[in-house]
């Protein structure tokens, strides 16, 4: 098990690198300047000594490209300096700087996508000060994959998909440069890439510059085009126009084509086209409110049309709920599924194999029973729907262990009852809990005749009686849907 020190771990690519991180077999610290100031040389050395890190993968970076402009001394301490002491400090004990740099760092004026050695020449202070971090590295002599990526967007943070969702929903008409072409990336896409390259090592002696974004090739404008007419935003008019009509402080590259040759031949890399069909229906600001008297069913379907919906299963890892995982993934492709299971004896994510790289699919490893990491992941991946499925079964283990039993099935149940309330009350909208319970809770003096809602709970084990508490519990807290099954 190897120690991974992720810097930037708050950012779009950080972020994609926490939820790939936690299906990992190794060990990872996640940090942001509140946990470890990079730009402090002396803090970044004690951290990697103390940790005894064997891999760095630096996410931190200073991308406004316009305030960079006037923001030089900032800009250059964190995308010159910080990286200098992560070189320096990976150096001094032997670990891989994992780097991510820009497209930036070329002058754009070709026609012919760059490759990893062509001629650099930044036109910006952002991305000369990228090109100092890239020299840094190479200065310090540590081990290093520096990855060159281009129009990053994700669900997270600040990005052009984002600002497109958000203005094609509340303007009438739009205009989007159309002389500046590159090559859209998916942050979840690079994450993965470097992830895998972590999981399995094959990094080593490979070490260099490498080239990634999505295959294929498109102005900003049809880029915009493609995320409105995803969303469904098709009353807003998007012209073309072009960069002299929007006066900028900085000049942008034309062409920000990167040729990925090397990285797909290096580590066998098959890189899709395009892929923001899975993403392209985030919310906007725009979003329809919530009026009094209006009902679920009308506030879900004004919903459904503006966004995804991020649904959330618990023991997604286990027998019955793999199954249910997968069919979501593979049947609901614009549905976002986070998978959380704590992976004990009755969870495998060998399971999932078939769908653990899709686009749509998220994997947590987690407790149902850890109340606050619950509510993180609700806050998190923004759940609007819960099927529950995590449980504690084996009912000879029930009369062994009772307390397992109930605090499973009764506390981690009502863990995940509470948060559709408290998500309701902090965002104005509902979240659907379902779970599932069996037909056992009933007593079995009764099953001469039908089942039925209106029966008594008499549970007559702890494992049925876990099951049936939970059952009472949730109601009052949430608007569930109770499914038994025998």
């Amino acid at each position: 098990m190897h120690n991974i020190l992720v810097t930037g771990a708050d950012g779009q690519l950080g972020r994609e690198m926490r939820t790939l991180g936690a299906a990992s077999r190794h060990r990872y610290f996640f940090t942001d300047v509140a946990d470890l100031d990079i730009t402090d040389a002396n803090a970044v050395r004690r951290f990697v000594e103390n940790e005894r890190i064997d891999a760095i993968v630096n996410c931190a970076a200073y991308t406004n490209v316009d305030k960079a402009e006037e923001e030089v001394e900032t800009a250059d301490r964190i995308n010159r300096e910080a990286v200098r002491n992560l070189a320096e400090a990976a150096k001094a004990c032997g670990a891989t700087l994992f780097h991510i740099s820009t497209d930036y760092v070329f002058g754009g004026m070709g026609n012919i996508p760059f490759r990893e050695e062509d001629p650099t020449a930044p036109l910006g202070v952002y991305g000369k000060t990228k090109l100092a971090g890239e020299e840094a590295i190479v200065a310090s002599g540590c081990k290093h994959l520096v990855f060159r990526t281009a129009w990053l967007y994700s669900p997270y943070g600040r990005n052009f998909l984002k600002t497109m969702l958000q203005l094609t929903a509340d303007k009438p008409e739009l205009q989007v440069v159309f002389d500046q072409v590159g090559t859209p990336t998916c942050a979840a896409d690079l994450a993965r890439v470097i992830f895998d390259r972590i999981e399995s090592g094959d990094y080593a002696g490979r070490e260099g510059f490498y080239h990634f974004s999505k295959e294929g090739v498109c102005s900003w404008y049809d880029f915009a085009h493609e995320i409105a007419a995803l969303a469904g935003h098709t009353s807003c008019k998007i012209r073309p126009c072009h960069s002299a009509e929007f006066p900028s402080k900085v000049q942008r590259p034309n062409y920000s084509v990167l040729d990925k040759t090397k990285i797909k031949t290096t580590f066998g890399i098959d890189i899709p086209t395009g892929g923001i069909r899975s993403y392209a229906v985030w919310q906007p600001s725009g979003k329809p409110k919530r009026t009094a008297g209006s009902s679920r069913t009308t506030k879900i379907k004004q919903k459904s049309k503006y966004m995804k919906r991020n649904i959330l299963i618990t023991g997604g890892a286990g027998f019955i709920g793999s199954h249910v995982v997968r069919l979501f993934v593979n049947n609901y492709p614009d549905y976002r599924i986070v998978n959380l299971d704590k992976l004990t004896y009755a969870g495998n994510l060998a399971n999932l194999r078939d769908i653990e790289n899709a686009p749509n699919y998220t994997f947590v490893k987690a407790d149902i029973c850890d109340y606050d990491t619950i509510r993180e992941v609700f806050r998190k991946y923004d759940i609007d729907g819960v099927i529950h499925l995590a449980a504690e079964s084996h009912v000879d283990r029930s009369i062994k262990d009772p307390f397992t039993f109930a605090r499973t099935n009764v506390m981690g149940t009502l863990s995940c009852c509470r948060q559709p309330r408290n998500n309701g009350t902090a965002t104005g909208r509902e979240t659907l809990l379902s779970y599932f319970d069996r037909r056992s809770i009933w007593c079995a003096a009764i099953r001469r005749h039908a089942l039925h809602r209106g029966n008594p709970l008499r549970s007559p084990l702890p494992y049925s009686a876990a099951k049936a508490r939970p059952t009472i519990s949730c109601g009052p807290t949430t608007t569930p849907t109770a499914c038994r099954r025998s």
